[in-house]
């Protein structure tokens, strides 16, 4: 089973309480789910083969512990615990399993959510990862904490196989997302020194990169598609493509606001960006639906309405500086 949003409630002009999505003038937004523990922050999620919502929780002030639950119609049911490793970052379903990773160990793990779950992969440094077809991709870094891609086969069982480092991009581990045309969508979550990427690839350059790692490594010259400006110190923490072709993406920071943002494209290149929402509290995954965008905040997962194909233009012209948009980086 899958909830929906009714929107039957969109407090646009209220003052967000703590977590809260609080969405731009002309979209809404509503609480999806509220996260029932309360002593721990919500962190990934995703929709199971079976419709039931997998969610993941760590420990809040950074401190280790971590949990993974199974939510239907009958309540929320635990998957795994351990309270002696922080919480990983992704949650994420392909086929008839669903994948999480823990923070300490760098493990992966599957559930088919009927057994316990399994150990499929230990993996140093990773971060997170990312089921695409028959491949597992991983967002991590190399033995000297160099940000590094991976990628590993998934076997008829859901275990994915030993991973292959496809090169190194960006300057911290962050999320992955393809388009409808394969082409390929790298987030720095951290960057320092400048404002985080988002670097792009063509379809070709990653499937050359899968077949020759050592003479096709995929690397951040050149392919800088744009940048989060307002971030720096910050970075990405998910991206997804919603329906017409926008890449979704949730800019965090650790001393300042979340934003949820859509960034246009055309043949490719970044056009302007749309802030969708923002949240004082610290947004990760973000996932689409229905034709709506699904965010995790600590409190728990809010849906956004994006754009309809037939209000684009509308919303553009119509709402011009209340939709908050900026030029890209």
């Amino acid at each position: 089973m899958r909830f929906t949003c009714t929107f039957i409630v969109a407090a646009l002009a209220a003052a967000p309480a703590s977590g809260q999505v609080q969405p731009a003038p002309g979209y809404k937004a509503e609480l999806y789910f509220g996260n029932p523990q309360a002593d721990q922050a919500l962190v990934s999620f995703d929709w199971g083969w079976d419709g039931a919502l997998y969610y993941s929780t760590g420990a809040t002030n950074w401190l280790p512990g971590m949990s993974v639950w199974r939510q239907d119609a009958g309540g929320s049911s635990l998957v795994f615990e351990d309270a002696g490793v922080y919480a990983g970052s992704w949650v994420a379903a392909a086929g008839q399993n669903v994948y999480f990773n823990e923070d300490s160990h760098f493990r992966v793990y599957a559930t088919d959510g009927a057994g316990p779950p399994r150990l499929v992969l230990e993996q140093p440094n990773l971060w997170g990862l990312f089921p695409r077809g028959q491949d597992m991709f991983l967002s991590g870094a190399d033995a000297f904490w160099t940000a590094a891609l991976y990628v590993a086969p998934i076997d008829a069982s859901g275990n994915p196989g030993a991973p292959v480092e496809l090169g190194k991009v960006g300057s911290g581990s962050g999320p992955l997302a393809w388009d409808a045309d394969g082409n390929f969508y790298v987030a720095e979550g951290y960057n320092g020194s400048a404002q985080p990427g988002v670097f792009r690839f063509s379809a070709a350059e990653l499937e050359a990169a899968m077949a020759d790692p050592a003479g096709a490594a995929l690397n951040s010259a050149g392919h800088l598609w744009t940048t989060l400006e307002r971030y720096l110190g910050g970075g990405a923490t998910g991206l997804a493509f919603d329906g017409q072709g926008g890449l979704l993406v949730t800019a965090t920071i650790f001393d300042g606001p979340s934003e949820l943002r859509r960034y246009d494209i055309a043949g490719g290149v970044a056009g302007d960006y749309t802030v969708l929402g923002t949240s004082p509290s610290r947004l990760t995954t973000v996932r689409v639906a229905d034709g709506l965008a699904y965010v995790a905040s600590p409190e728990g997962i809010y849906c956004v309405s994006t754009p309809e194909p037939a209000t684009l233009g509308a919303l553009a012209a119509g709402l011009g500086a209340m939709l908050l948009r900026r030029r890209r980086g």
